[in-house]
């Protein structure tokens, strides 16, 4: 009795280690076709890189096919080599289909393989370059690259079903074109989800560079703290011939970048029309960003970000100390390339809605609003340091950091660092705007914080508690008060080296409440507000003007 159930067991054991299927050329190789290896039941299917497989058909169960074994020997033993499995689309405009409209959803796994080749122009069943991802299938890809694919839709990889997932890790699609929407990516009615350490770069839209998104969620975790030439992970280095260079979202998508306290979730150096890293556009289209970096990125308007009808953008960093804290958040380096484009580094068109917090405006370039452009929206921007945007002379010489038009435009600035950018005025007005700017500090050399064109009574104009280099220019503001003026090298460090937070005898420390407006979130280096700073004698006011509050003692706002 007891040899037959040892008998037993051990044939229950070797059924389940060769529950595989091997495929190559080799002898030791259970087939030489991964299309026949397909449709035989078992769900593991492993390839050897021995020669470039061309095979087309339909996954329609859940399987794990593996590609990047030497041999068929390393197969069984699941050896993987450095060396992917090479599998070409011959240009033919057929499609590797994974998934069945109707029935149960599947999970298909592809893992080691390197798609090169493919071509859906020629009008076939499918408009993807090479992956066509059908009804509620989640697929994984892992180690795995797609290069040279051109299609209509998703140069590389379309998901077009309900219920389709697509996670991308340590994977990298590149150098492919579609000449409509998603150079690399199209997703409609699906999500997406790029892991650390995978890439979208080099790809080329119509429109969405990297991505084209309809009602897709997308999420992107996956950047290095490295600037946008440099960099090798995220969304980088993708065109579109019109909006989007990075991703373009429409009707209610959603994307979410999710940085870590190590590294950040990065969009650089794309190029677009409009939106040169995120074009966001329609009701409920959302972005949410949070220790991101959307930096490097080109467009005739909205160098980094277009956000327009009814879209959302939402930008913040995490609780905890990052990789750099002056850089856990940061929208930088971005570009106008029209002589007569706007927005350097964003574009909040009408209608639309924004919260911006704890981010770094650095080094953003464009004719007119060096920083922002705002048309007909509602903008809130709290606790962020706008520095060294526009040039002083030149093509990109700017005449204002934010301007703000189109009546109906609803702006709250609220604990903001202004200092050190070459443009003529900060805050450029029109008229039938509500704009409430506090406890700030706005220092723009000699020349004027704001200017205003039409009749500012029209709206409701509050300057409330900032620490300014000039007042006249607020002097005709309907409400302007409480403001002091300062030498701006006796408020910060070292202004010199763009250090900004506050000297110890800084006028900025104390010198303001929360009356008219309350923070929402912690300073730029996620450190309580509200410190009151003992040594300065002024007993009636305990909030600091600026990004930074300066945190050199223990006493807090409501309790000792």
């Amino acid at each position: 009795m007891l040899r037959n159930f040892s008998f037993f067991s051990i044939f229950l054991i070797s059924l389940n280690v060769h529950a595989f299927i091997t495929v190559g050329t080799d002898a030791a190789c259970d087939m030489n076709n991964i299309a026949t290896a397909n449709l035989d039941g078992d769900a593991d299917i492993r390839v050897t890189n021995q020669i470039v497989r061309t095979e087309r058909f339909t996954i329609d169960a859940s399987k794990t096919i593996t590609g990047g074994f030497d041999s068929c020997f390393d197969a069984e033993n699941f050896i993987q080599s450095q060396t992917r499995t090479k599998w070409e689309g011959n240009n033919l405009g057929i499609t590797l289909d994974l998934g069945i409209l109707a029935g149960n959803p599947i999970t298909v796994t592809l893992n080691g393989f390197e798609f090169f080749n493919g071509n859906s122009v020629p009008a076939q069943t499918s408009d993807a370059g090479f992956i066509n991802v059908i009804g509620a299938t989640n697929v994984f890809m892992l180690n795995t690259e797609f290069h040279d694919n051109s299609g209509k839709k998703g140069g590389a990889i379309q998901l077009t079903d309900a219920g389709a997932s697509l996670a991308l890790i340590t994977t990298n699609i590149h150098n492919n074109s579609a000449n409509n929407l998603g150079g690399g990516i199209y997703c409609e009615n699906g999500k997406v989800t790029i892991y650390s350490g995978s890439a979208i770069h080099h790809n080329l839209g119509a429109v969405g560079g990297g991505i084209y998104a309809n009602n897709c969620q997308v999420i992107l975790r996956s950047g290095e703290i490295l600037n946008e030439f440099l960099t090798t992970k995220g969304i980088y280095f993708n065109t579109s011939n019109g909006v989007g260079g990075g991703i373009a979202m429409f009707s209610g998508s959603h994307l979410t970048l999710e940085g870590t306290l190590i590294h950040p979730a990065a969009i650089k150096g794309n190029r677009a029309t409009m939106g040169g890293g995120i074009y966001a556009d329609g009701d409920n289209t959302t972005v949410e960003a949070y220790n991101a970096q959307i930096n490097g990125n080109f467009a005739n308007s909205g160098g980094g970000i277009y956000i327009t009808e009814n879209a959302n953008f939402t930008m913040y960093r995490l609780n905890g100390s990052c990789w750099d804290d002056d850089h856990c958040s940061e929208i930088s380096e971005n570009q106008v390339t029209d002589a007569n484009a706007k927005g350097g580094a964003v574009v909040f068109d009408e209608p639309s809605t924004g919260s911006i917090s704890q981010t770094l405006f650095k080094n953003n370039l464009a004719p007119s609003a060096a920083a922002i452009y705002i048309k007909t929206a509602t903008l809130r921007l709290e606790g962020n340091i706008f520095t060294h945007n526009s040039q002083q002379t030149g093509p990109f010489a700017s005449t204002e950091l934010f301007k703000i038009v189109g009546g109906g435009t609803n702006f709250t600035f609220l604990y903001n660092t202004v200092n050190y950018n070459e443009v003529n005025s900060i805050f450029a007005l029109a008229a039938n705007e509500n704009i409430t700017v506090a406890n700030s500090i706005l220092w723009n050399a000699a020349t004027d914080i704001l200017t205003i064109s039409g009749n500012p009574n029209l709206g409701s104009v509050i300057f409330n508690c900032n620490t300014v280099n000039e007042d006249t220019s607020l002097q005709n503001t309907i409400n302007n008060h409480n403001h002091i003026i300062a030498d701006v090298n006796s408020l910060f460090i070292d202004n010199q080296t763009n250090n900004y937070h506050l000297k110890a005898n800084s006028g900025a420390i104390d010198r303001c409440d929360e009356s008219i407006l309350q923070s929402q979130r912690n300073d730029f280096n996620d450190k309580p507000r509200g410190v009151d700073n003992v040594s300065d004698f002024n007993i009636f006011f305990i909030y600091d003007a600026g990004a930074y509050e300066y945190n050199d003692i223990i006493f807090k706002h409501g309790f000792e």
